[in-house]
């Protein structure tokens, strides 16, 4: 979070022994794939104000976590069980046709 609020980070090279060095960043865009690092994560109120910071959030969610909260778009997760009803939804629809 450090990073989108100060706009550096420290860079520590492609190999071990290479020295670290700050560099500017500029991020404009969180994602969530899934999981809740906002909640989960140490620092809450510094993540609350990265997210206010950057223009857009997008979150990945099953349920409505503090990531999806803050989150500009919220784009639905496929479960194990929507996943087979949608299949055997499709099966019964393609029987259905096939006879």
């Amino acid at each position: 979070w450090d990073a989108v609020i100060d706009g550096t980070y420290t860079f520590t090279g492609t190999k071990h022994y290479d020295p670290a060095e700050k560099r500017d960043i500029d991020i404009h865009v969180i994602y969530h794939s899934s999981g809740n690092k906002l909640q989960t994560n140490v620092g809450m109120a510094r993540a609350i104000e990265a997210h206010r910071k950057v223009d857009m959030v997008v979150a990945h969610a099953q349920f409505f976590t503090s990531a999806a909260r803050y989150a500009d778009i919220i784009l639905p997760l496929t479960t194990s069980g929507s996943a087979s009803t949608a299949c055997s939804a499709a099966r019964s629809a393609i029987s259905r046709t096939a006879r």
